[in-house]
């Protein structure tokens, strides 16, 4: 809840952005895909200025159901002592440059929650995908230029382990997934 309250913000630009992008080229697969995902949340697409609004209006008031809808499991002691071998080693999303516990921490808690869903009995089948604009420690660091979101090798391993797959924004996650409200 804290990490979703702390960028918000930045996702709703970067859902604006995205939108405007999409519409901008009419002719894109992207359009087909916003067309769809637009279906499914009952958007009216013939106002594309509307549309922009509505989208991110509407795709907020899911993230909240889906927060509201969420369970709260307390970080155990096995989960932050990965996160500090995480840190110690600089194995992704840790970093030199800055203390990037935080980060670490909010991974291996993913991790651990599909890990033992998974040893439970979570069939493999079940898509889990990991969220994060947060390319800058997560993903390769790419050259100017070039499009972000390459998970980066020290995550990747950990997802394939666990037939993990990544997105970098709520909208490329909804187009790999089935999406109702």
């Amino acid at each position: 809840m804290k990490e979703f309250d702390q960028n918000l913000n930045k996702v709703i630009e970067d859902t604006e952005e995205g939108v405007r992008t999409i519409l901008a080229k009419p002719s894109s697969s992207e359009s087909k895909k916003l067309q769809n995902l637009s279906d499914q949340l009952g958007i009216d697409t013939t106002d594309s200025g509307a549309m922009e609004e509505r989208y991110t209006s509407e795709s907020l008031k899911v993230a909240r159901k889906w927060l509201s809808s969420s369970i709260v499991i307390p970080e155990s002691d096995t989960v932050k002592t990965r996160a500090k071998i995480r840190v110690q080693n600089l194995r992704r999303p840790a970093s030199k440059a800055r203390d990037s516990y935080a980060d670490c921490l909010i991974l291996e808690n993913y991790l651990d929650v599909i890990r033992q869903s998974r040893e439970l009995g979570l069939p493999r089948s079940v898509t889990v995908i990991f969220i994060s604009s947060n390319t800058s420690d997560f993903c390769i660091r790419q050259p100017s230029g070039l499009q972000p979101g390459v998970l980066h090798p020290d995550i990747a391993t950990d997802f394939a382990d666990l037939d993990m797959i990544y997105a970098r924004f709520m909208r490329d996650a909804r187009t790999q997934i089935s999406f109702t409200q």
